[in-house]
């Protein structure tokens, strides 16, 4: 067998076990063997079977003898495997709209994709997947894979979702454990360029590891892919180098080659250049064994050898090789690929300004990227993953002390997907993990959210226009950079190279009762000469990575920063603009102790409630229905465990979960919500963070808890804020959550029960 269709030679069973069509020359209802028994088709069988120089002519003669379909699965076969291009057109243009047709065009497409014609393939898969879907479900698969590699990068973002959507959704209904892993592991690859990764990791969890090698190599390659999202790249090399071997079930090697490019960009990215130019000349060796048709491979094979070249040093090659892959009619993930490497590349050849050109041109195709994904579920974590274009711009505008230009990266960066569930309130699946199969069938549903959400972003405020001091702390390619407005004057200063910061951020993460520790950090991010005066308070945004970053514990000039300022964190630049809603608000929600083991929490409500003049709704009545009912409450105080499953954030309460997806989908948007409960803010994904999701859903006022906060050190902080939250009136919680962590600091109280505390709403609550 000289060639082989990729998916065929592994999916489609032998041509003399095909049950014949009705109305064939050999009508029988079994499996098609009593029509192979006629001699002339048991002849034209067995010579295809065998790769005999005979089938051509034997399959014809059958053909023409009996109209045996059987006859006409296997000539097309054999024409194929021996890539005979004008037999097999012949036997394609025979083909009639059944199970045995299908087939027939299904080789023909494969050809047409190996000689070139990709458009050609592309029809000829469409109409084989019609034929399919209708005729033979069982084999669906196939045909939506093969058209998925060819669309994926060339056309929209939703038909590859849908088609990667209807392979997998296809292959779990089937018992062919092959098939369904490799649908996993094109749906997984897809995941991964969105930077879904929670989803993929789902995905994963359903390929049988305990299967024979080619299920554990699918596997071991789905999983590199994931890991080196992750940033874990020794892992993902180790995984990428067992999925790159060579396997008899892909006898056109293309899933080792998808396998070893990965694992050249990963080796590139760990410096081990030597082992990626081993792995990139062995990718180009199966190319040239094995014609495969596919642009988007074509592409990556183009990135992954620039990247090579340019780790070797020969940036010119590395600028012609990016050329020659953006000549090729490609779009999204390789796209972006080879526009970061061209950025880099130029960068490294002393072209700075050239460079920032093609890192905003990466970034403007992301941006096309996004617009393209119907579904919000689908985009949340597409700018996460594609970040690197963005950093790069970012360090740019910032080397040249662009402060405006900074601004316009940290406007893309910053709560993305915040404000895409902002503009569109969408229903979610449940975020429990017996659920956790239809939340990804959920999210990989195609829905027309485009006009609300794109409406949305084209209508987005210019920060420059905001008029209180406000700082974003963002990290670059290879700084971390604050851009500010102080003093009415607006500067971008680098805070120091990522990796100290990073340091600092570890070290005051570890230890927060340290004045030390918390002096290095906070004099780093804060210098005292940027800070407000006479009482105004701080806008403050955070870069994801270091969101959990429990602000006003830091010290700045000898003090706390909150003894400094009131702190106001805002998740997306554009809730710095947004108003505190005036409309008639509900009586307020205590609710606490759901499970029966906060000793702390029931006091806490206790009092509360007290001064709210309302009942505390403690322990089994603590239930789903009563926060249902809290949407416009005027504050909402729940003190209850939380956690995170599948990448769901979630309260525990006494009846099961309520998740971030229930309080986005339901609307609940109090005034004012205060979380009392561990890490309710962990970043601007509203799936994540159930500060997030309570933003989402539109309260214009959170407070979370950025990291442990336990529930008898935090009593007293809560009860302090209530007492100054009603003496200075309703208008300011801003101010009263900054008084209470100022009491706490004058009486000695440890950071660990005030400082992960924070105010995070819209810019209207110091307006």
């Amino acid at each position: 067998m000289r060639w082989s269709c990729w998916l065929s030679a592994c999916f489609v069973s032998t041509c003399a076990r095909q049950v014949p069509s009705p109305g064939v020359y050999c009508p029988t209802s079994g499996d098609g063997r009593a029509c192979a028994a006629v001699p002339s088709v048991r002849a034209c069988v067995v010579a295809a079977e065998n790769n005999l120089p005979t089938s051509e002519a034997l399959c014809e003669h059958a053909w023409r003898e009996t109209g045996s379909e059987t006859a006409m699965v296997a000539g097309a076969r054999y024409a194929l495997d021996e890539d005979r291009y004008e037999t097999l057109r012949r036997w394609a243009v025979r083909a009639q709209p059944t199970i045995e047709g299908a087939r027939v065009l299904h080789f023909w497409g494969e050809a047409e994709r190996f000689h070139g014609d990709l458009r050609g393939a592309e029809d000829t898969f469409r109409r084989v997947l019609g034929l399919r879907l209708d005729r033979d479900p069982a084999r669906a698969v196939n045909t939506a894979l093969a058209l998925l590699d060819l669309v994926q990068s060339t056309q929209p973002a939703e038909e590859s979702i849908e088609l990667a959507r209807l392979a997998w959704e296809q292959a779990e209904l089937n018992k062919h454990g092959l098939q369904r892993a490799y649908a996993a592991n094109q749906l997984v690859e897809l995941l991964v360029d969105l930077g879904e990764l929670s989803t993929a990791a789902v995905v994963i969890e359903r390929m049988d590891a305990s299967q024979p090698q080619s299920f554990r190599a699918l596997r071991d390659g789905a999983k590199g892919r994931l890991e080196a999202a992750r940033g874990k790249t020794l892992t993902s090399i180790e995984l990428l180098k067992r999925a790159s071997r060579p396997r008899p079930d892909d006898p056109g090697g293309r899933f080792p080659l998808k396998d070893t490019i990965e694992l050249t960009q990963a080796l590139v990215d760990d410096g081990q250049v030597g082992a990626a130019r081993r792995e990139l000349d062995r990718a180009l060796g199966l190319v040239s064994q094995n014609r495969i048709g596919s642009r988007d491979v074509d592409c990556r094979l183009a990135a992954a050898t620039a990247s090579v070249e340019l780790a070797e040093g020969d940036i010119e090659a590395a600028l012609a090789t990016v050329d020659r892959g953006l000549a090729i009619p490609s779009r999204d993930s390789a796209r972006v690929r080879l526009l970061n490497i061209r950025g880099d590349a130029l960068a490294h050849a002393g072209q700075p300004i050239a460079a920032e050109r093609a890192w905003q041109e990466a970034a403007d195709w992301v941006e096309r990227w996004r617009e393209s994904i119907p579904t919000t579920q689908l985009r949340s974590g597409l700018v996460a993953r594609q970040r690197h274009a963005l950093e790069a711009w970012l360090e740019s505008t910032g080397t040249r002390g662009d402060a405006e230009g900074a601004l316009q990266v940290t406007q893309r960066i910053l709560g993305r997907e915040l404000l895409d569930r902002s503009y569109q309130r969408e229903v979610n699946a449940p975020a429990t993990a017996d659920a956790s199969i239809r939340d990804v069938q959920n999210r990989l549903v195609v829905r027309r959210e485009l006009s609300v959400t794109m409406m949305g972003t084209r209508a987005r405020k210019d920060l420059r226009a905001l008029r209180h001091d406000v700082v974003a702390i963002m990290s670059g390619a290879r700084s971390v950079w604050a851009i500010r407005r102080a003093h009415g004057r607006w500067s971008i200063k680098p805070v120091g190279d990522r990796e100290t910061v990073r340091s600092k951020v570890d070290a005051y993460r570890g230890n927060i009762d340290d004045p030390g520790v918390a002096a290095e950090l906070g004099d780093a991010l804060f210098p005292v000469d940027t800070l407000p005066e006479g009482g105004t308070p701080l806008v403050v945004m955070l870069d994801r990575e270091l969101s959990d970053v429990a602000l006003a514990g830091l010290r700045v000039g000898g003090k706390y920063l909150v003894e400094h300022a009131a702190i106001l964190e805002v998740l997306a630049p554009d809730l710095a603009f947004a108003p505190v809603p005036d409309r008639a608000w509900g009586p307020s929600v205590v609710l606490g102790d759901p499970r029966g083991d906060l000793p702390g929490s029931v006091a806490e409500a206790q009092a509360v409630a007290s001064e709210f003049g309302v009942r505390a709704v403690l322990e089994h009545d603590a239930a789903r229905a009563v926060l249902e009912n809290s949407g416009r409450a005027r504050v909402l105080h729940v003190g209850a465990h939380s956690e995170i499953k599948d990448g769901r954030a979630a309260f525990v309460l006494s009846d099961g979960v309520f998740s971030t997806s229930d309080i986005v989908r339901r609307k609940i948007a109090p005034r004012l919500a205060v979380i009392a409960t561990c890490r309710s803010q962990v970043d601007d994904d509203p799936a994540a963070s159930l500060v997030a999701a309570f933003l989402a859903a539109g309260s214009p006022g959170v407070i979370g808890v950025k990291r442990a906060l336990d529930d008898v050190d935090g009593t007293p902080l809560m009860l302090d804020f209530y007492r100054f939250y009603h003496r200075h009136g309703e208008l300011d919680p801003v101010r009263a959550l900054a008084l209470a962590q100022r009491l706490a600091i004058s009486l000695h109280r440890s950071p660990r029960a005030w400082a992960t505390v924070s105010f995070f709403g819209v810019g209207g609550w110091i307006q």
